[in-house]
């Protein structure tokens, strides 16, 4: 990528005028000693789990990521097995033998697998590039696994970079489980391989002879809505798509345990998203685009005749496939938002005039990224936490519905952290809306406490109750706005709201932000800060806002309408709404939310635009971004808003993240970013 030498002369200049980077005392706290959960994978039969804990190691003043890989036996002992840089996608043999597990080798993410008796470690497979995930035949013959695709080196004719030229197909190969096999390549160039975190995208037949894969046309996140599926017999190597796919976008693809059903992820149609609205009272053609895009289904089809039905839906109707249950007559989905309580799992009857069961009931959160099921099909295992414990590894039988703890990781934090409730209000038309309240051990209802407004991201995601000790986080990526326990020892109470546009409460909630982004969203979050001042336990002189992501663009757009605050944190947020448009790679995005591309109608792109108010904003603004952040939310929004306000005269500074993306996962960037906010926030006490 060539970059011009006025915005390389930008990053200088703002990098090397910051000192965000001096050594400072960690704010982090009991974060840096918090054991989080990255994978829990019960065995076969259940009666061992194999799972994945990493924490932060420090090593000469550079802290980084440290995976470890544990495993329960069957009489309770949990042992450690080994420590590596990075250890993922845990996969059991069928006889319990063995732990498979991708980890780096000597130049990419290779396959290696771990034998049960003896703890020995060794490497199955490098391929040319990073095995992305993998999957066993059930024969125990074969595995599966998914790369980039690899071309001959060849002289280019020319110098010029093509645009999207360096994006690649991800490929599906094919490996017999023995030494020095060559991968045999299974997919064309007209396919490529969609990635999902609970499901790799393919999925074996119970008898090992197909497989069946979501693909897109192209590689890209410009193609993600135009997912299809396909079985490729692999005696014949013909390749088969399902006719249900072709019209709707469909993924997470998972064979039942009998063979007779293929279950995934579908898009809603034209046709029952125009139904959804006309059920919401909106008549109006543009909404469409976001109805099919915001409400799923799982459908199931017939794995011979693909005949195809979908399912009943779950209460927020976005399910994630986990897969099928042992008996074949329930599909296992995870619905990641339910209101402020979290995430739930549910299984679907396979006959759709009977509703979800909700088979995990929980007061605190899963994480997503940790959740497996077992070959059997009737263990669960996943990581889960509540506001006052920490992340613990958990395992559930599908049919007994009990869930067992089996990771002892010593909490943190000695002292109580605090407290979480969710609270509601009424909205400036009287709609009810809800959001989560966070206040310190102690508590004084009697007090006026400065306030901090923390603004999720999305537009379509939620505040849920996780641990108070640790931070918004999926994964190593951490929200560095977040970090609760920190922001209360500053002496904020922390108002967590979930607005309109926000998932978990139902379809029409999701999409009641159309066309009226940065409107009915603002207004349901300072109708929440009326609400607290209200109560009598917010001081209305010190308020704060941060956010990131849409939260950051949230943030920022409201010290634009608004001058109540006395303090703003703006994450990786949108600037400038048509400039988003043509330099970020979020598919239909903006014309999914404001209902036209702007060349058809720029008005509402111009009118919800934090850039054209920007004489507006008074607030002393932090902005942060990833310089890596180059097409989710280029980093070039960021840069547009610090120019604009700064050739003012405005109380603004802008720390680019080094090397980060769209969220931060660079455990030494977020400890500095966290004492950067901190600094800057304590201009609102």
């Amino acid at each position: 990528m060539r970059i011009s030498v006025w915005f390389l002369n930008i990053i200088f200049f703002l990098l090397c005028s910051s000192n965000i980077f001096a050594e400072q005392t960690s704010p982090l706290g009991s974060a840096l000693r918090l054991n989080r959960i990255s994978q829990v994978v019960p065995s076969t039969t259940g009666k061992q789990t194999a799972f994945i804990a990493y924490q932060i190691q420090s090593s000469a003043n550079v802290k980084k990521w440290e995976y470890i890989l544990y495993l329960r036996d069957s009489a309770g002992r949990v042992n450690l097995l080994i420590r590596k840089d990075k250890i993922s996608s845990l996969a059991w043999s069928y006889d319990e033998k063995l732990i498979y597990f991708l980890a780096k080798g000597d130049n990419n993410n290779a396959l290696w697998v771990l034998d049960t008796a003896t703890h020995e470690v060794s490497k199955v497979l490098e391929y040319k590039s990073d095995i992305l995930a993998f999957k066993l035949s059930p024969n125990n013959k074969y595995i599966a696994f998914t790369a980039e695709e690899q071309q001959e080196n060849t002289k280019q004719d020319s110098t010029l970079i093509e645009k999207n030229g360096e994006i690649k197909n991800i490929c599906l190969y094919l490996v017999e489980i023995k030494r020095n096999a060559a991968p045999i390549l299974l997919t064309s160039n007209h396919y490529s391989v969609s990635q999902f975190f609970v499901y790799p995208g393919f999925d074996w037949a119970p008898n090992s002879k197909a497989i069946v894969f979501s693909y897109q046309p192209h590689p890209g996140l410009a193609y993600t809505f135009q997912n299809k599926i396909a079985v490729i017999n692999l005696e014949n190597h013909q390749l088969k798509t399902i006719s249900y796919t072709e019209n709707h976008n469909s993924t997470q693809p998972a064979y039942s345990l009998d063979g007779q059903w293929i279950a995934y992820q579908a898009s809603s149609t034209t046709s029952e998203a125009k139904n959804n609205l006309i059920k919401m009272g909106v008549h109006s053609p543009y909404p469409l685009l976001l109805a099919m895009t915001k409400s799923n289904h799982i459908c199931i089809s017939n794995a011979k005749t693909f005949e195809t039905h979908c399912l009943a839906d779950t209460f927020n109707q976005d399910p994630i496939m986990i897969g099928w249950n042992q008996s074949s007559d329930h599909v296992l989905v995870f619905d990641p938002y339910y209101k402020s309580e979290g995430p739930k799992i549910y299984a679907l009857n396979i006959n759709p005039a009977i509703p979800p069961k909700l088979i995990v009931i929980t007061e605190g959160f899963i994480e997503p990224l940790t959740i497996s099921l077992n070959n059997a099909h009737n263990f669960l295992g996943f990581g889960y936490e509540t506001a006052t414990n920490a992340p613990q590894a958990f395992i559930t039988n599908t049919n007994l519905l009990h869930m067992e703890k089996i990771s002892d990781f010593k909490e943190p934090s000695s002292k109580p952290l605090g407290q979480m409730k969710s609270i509601q209000w009424n909205s400036f038309d009287g709609k009810t809306i809800e959001g989560i309240l966070i206040t310190p051990e102690n508590y004084n209802s009697k007090k006026k406490y400065p306030l901090l407004v923390s603004v999720h991201g999305g537009p379509a995601a939620a505040w849920s109750k996780r641990y108070l000790g640790g931070c918004d986080e999926y994964g190593e990526m951490i929200d560095p706005t977040t970090c609760w326990n920190n922001l209360l020892n500053l002496g904020f109470i922390i108002f967590q709201p979930n607005p309109r546009g926000s998932d978990g409460y139902g379809l029409a909630f999701r999409l009641a932000n159309f066309k009226d982004i940065g409107n009915v969203d603002y207004q349901d979050i300072i109708s929440g800060v009326d609400h607290l001042i209200q109560s009598g336990i917010v001081d209305a002189n010190h308020l704060a806002i941060a956010g990131w992501s849409y939260g950051g663009y949230l943030a920022a757009w409201s010290i634009s309408q608004s001058s109540r605050f006395k303090a703003a944190v703006d994450g990786d947020g949108n600037t400038d709404w048509i400039s988003y448009e043509g330099t970020s790679s979020q598919p239909l995005f903006t014309e999914s939310y404001f209902g036209n591309f702007f060349w058809e109608d720029d008005a509402l792109y111009l009118k919800r635009s934090t850039i054209l108010y920007a004489k507006n904003i008074q607030t002393p603004l932090l902005i942060l971004h990833g310089e890596n952040d180059t097409s989710q939310v280029p980093i070039t929004q960021s840069i547009e808003l610090y120019t604009a306000l700064q050739q003012q005269g405005k109380n603004v500074k802008m720390f680019i993240l080094p090397k980060q993306g769209h969220v931060p996962n660079d455990i030494n960037v977020i400890e500095e970013s966290v004492a950067a906010i901190d600094s800057w926030l304590k201009k609102a006490l």
